[in-house]
């Protein structure tokens, strides 16, 4: 009888250490993603600032997805700048936009930063003050689904939605942010096209859910508190100025039912150089 009551506190003992190590484990891998998150954060923000992007790349030029760029908007930059096939000096191509370096092949490492551009300048002011929004992506699928609707996309990595050949099979392989049109809002809600895979119910929200960081057209970022298939509540309130809101940006899911790869969201300034 002793043996066995000593076998029972014995077991029990085992199974109280044991636990702490499913936790312990878990623990220790957050903090090493927590770690390389603030490292490809860092990286991103001393690239842009050490070589920052001539004005007289994008002033004047028109955005991909329509507008101006000096209209108070969040824009795309222009094609030269980011894709694959471009032969510009100053292009950001997707090898210089990804972390660790260390990983050799480009479309298997952990972090990719996708720059967009907004002139935030007064309306009175003849110079722009430009303004780099920059989401910072974990490739945390290993296949990336296009939307079922076929609607119009724009696609700011690595390029726009009409692919150029070149970068054809890196698009499905590497997170990408997205642009979806608005199509009303209130003080705290986005009005849009929040379900865009065949795999989800229709009354599910599949692209941004709560939890998310997402842009508004104005440069904003919002997080998400609620969501369905036709949109998303945030938190605090939609600002209307410079221009009511007609689209947002953010990182779409790989698949139906997989997670934000928006990790955190940057505004940088001093990363244009000029006028």
């Amino acid at each position: 009888m002793e043996v066995l009551v000593t076998m029972a506190v014995f077991l029990i003992g085992m199974v109280a250490v044991a636990s702490f190590f499913p936790a312990a484990t878990h623990l220790q891998k957050q903090t090493v993603e927590d770690v390389l998150l603030k490292q490809a954060s860092r990286n991103a923000e001393a690239l842009m600032l050490g070589r920052p992007i001539p004005d007289g790349k994008v002033n004047g030029q028109t955005p991909r997805e329509g507008g101006t760029y000096d209209d108070g908007r969040v824009h795309l930059l222009p094609a030269a700048l980011t894709d694959e096939g471009s032969t510009d000096a100053s292009a950001w191509k997707l090898g210089d936009r990804s972390f660790p370096v260390a990983t050799g092949d480009v479309r298997a490492r952990e972090f990719y930063w996708v720059p967009l551009l907004r002139d935030a300048r007064a309306p009175a002011a003849v110079v722009p003050n430009w303004q780099i929004i920059v989401f910072i992506l974990n490739r945390n699928s290993d296949t990336f689904d296009d939307p079922a609707d076929g609607a119009a996309d724009f696609w700011a990595s690595p390029t726009s939605e009409v692919d150029d050949p070149i970068v054809s099979g890196m698009r499905r392989t590497v997170p990408d942010v997205r642009r979806a049109p608005v199509t009303g809002f209130t003080s705290n809600r986005f009005n849009f096209n929040n379900r865009q895979f065949s795999a989800t119910p229709n009354g599910e929200a599949d692209q941004v859910r709560p939890g998310d960081q997402i842009v508004d057209s104005n440069g904003t970022i919002h997080t998400v508190v609620d969501a369905d298939a036709t949109g998303a509540v945030i938190s605090g309130f939609i600002p209307t100025w410079p221009n009511a809101p007609d689209a947002i940006w953010y990182g779409r899911p790989g698949r139906a039912g997989a997670e934000s790869p928006t990790q955190r969201v940057l505004i940088l300034s001093n990363a244009v150089n000029g006028p």
